[in-house]
């Protein structure tokens, strides 16, 4: 049976001309840090690694997110200025 990161990859490599540039850059992103999480025997250190890959496909999301809805918000409020976020 295939693991989900070899199904997403498959899909990923099926579907990626048409994702928007900055999906283009973080899927793949994400897709290899499931790769390390699913290859990894340690529960503690999966969990750690499948945490990065949620936050790699959705941190910048979220960033963006805080900083047009929140912006006098100071506990959201972006450390570095949201026109140094590609993508």
């Amino acid at each position: 049976m295939q693991g989900t990161y070899q199904r997403l990859k498959a899909r990923q490599r099926a579907e990626r001309g048409c994702y928007p540039e900055n999906l283009s850059l973080r899927v793949p992103r994400a897709l290899s840090w499931l790769d390390c999480a699913e290859r990894e025997g340690d529960p503690d250190s999966r969990f750690t690694l499948l945490w990065i890959a949620f936050s790699a496909a959705y941190a910048t999301a979220y960033l963006l997110r805080t900083a047009f809805l929140l912006p006098n918000s100071p506990q959201l409020r972006p450390q570095f200025p949201v026109s140094q976020i590609s993508g």
